[in-house]
């Protein structure tokens, strides 16, 4: 899907459970923060669903930082690596 950004290699989903985990949020906070059901949170998390490309800026919103903070980190977190 050319609109979805691949978030299902473990090294993203782990970045993704790291900095909600840093930041104090459970799955069921950040979802409210995202007006979304926990599920949704969980989903991402285990891989079972991508972040779309609109929602990374929501998604990082919810983290409490920026859409390019958190493509920096998972581009840092593939050191270089292919997203596909």
């Amino acid at each position: 899907d050319l609109h979805s950004f691949p978030t299902r290699r473990s090294s993203d989903l782990n970045l993704l459970r790291r900095l909600r985990e840093e930041r104090g949020l459970s799955q069921s906070e950040l979802a409210r923060r995202l007006d979304m059901p926990q599920s949704y949170v969980s989903k991402i998390e285990c891989g079972e669903r991508s972040l779309r490309a609109g929602e990374i800026f929501s998604y990082a919103e919810g983290l409490g930082m920026t859409g390019a903070e958190l493509l920096c980190q998972i581009g840092a977190s593939t050191k270089g690596r292919p997203l596909r």
